[in-house]
């Protein structure tokens, strides 16, 4: 699925149609070997992101802002990282930066908006590039491809986790789980303590999710 989602988009049913049929059939014969088993089996289907179509015309073009003497750009398309340079002024790099923002945001990284993300990772730039919904930071060469038609642009995601286009899914089915239940969505960090909970394992105290948050989806 993350494949023909890249390629093609996730909206276009030409190609993802036959994707999820795909996975529908592999899934098929999971369930069916689980069955044949007879053992008491909780199964669970989730997905690590969702998925957004970016256009051809909404492609940022990152080269113009690159300043080798002052800075290394580290970029995934759907955020940049900045790395300073010894010597370089941040306040200076950032006003730079402000004065070229089309479709994106910069951020000096004690401002960036973290979405429940860590913030004393190391690998942190010491300002961030974010792009408007929809948008795509590529460099000049990759976006005259696009451009050409020498390079689908189709899905991307690592976006702001706040769209709902970014949402992973979350199915379970098994005798430790309540049937025909919908609930609200959740941080996937939730998940683990709630295998731990129908496995009979302690859950460390040191983490992330709680298991408060999925414990009415429990069977009685």
């Amino acid at each position: 699925m993350d494949d023909a989602g890249h390629r093609y988009g996730p909206t276009d049913d030409e190609h993802i149609g036959p994707a999820l049929l795909e996975l529908d059939k592999v899934l098929g014969q999971l369930f069916r070997g689980v069955e044949a088993t007879g053992l008491p089996v909780n199964t669970f289907i989730v997905s690590d992101h969702g998925m957004i179509d970016v256009a051809p015309d909404k492609l940022i073009n990152i080269d113009p802002l690159e300043q080798d003497s002052l800075y290394l750009i580290a970029n995934n398309g759907a955020l940049a990282h900045l790395y300073l340079k010894d010597g370089a002024d941040k306040d200076t790099v950032f006003r730079f930066l402000k004065s070229k923002e089309d479709h994106f945001q910069v951020y000096k990284i004690e401002d960036f908006p973290f979405y429940h993300c860590s913030q004393d990772n190391p690998r942190l730039g010491d300002l961030i590039l974010l792009p408007e919904y929809g948008y795509y930071l590529r460099d000049s060469r990759r976006i005259a491809l696009a451009q050409e038609g020498k390079f689908r642009q189709g899905g991307e995601h690592g976006f702001n986790p706040e769209f709902p286009e970014m949402h992973a899914i979350f199915y379970a089915n098994g005798p430790a789980i309540k049937k025909g239940l919908t609930i609200p969505s959740f941080r996937n960090v939730h998940v683990y303590p709630l295998i731990c909970r129908i496995l009979g394992l302690p859950a460390p105290d040191d983490i992330d999710g709680r298991i408060e948050v999925l414990e009415e989806i429990l069977a009685e």
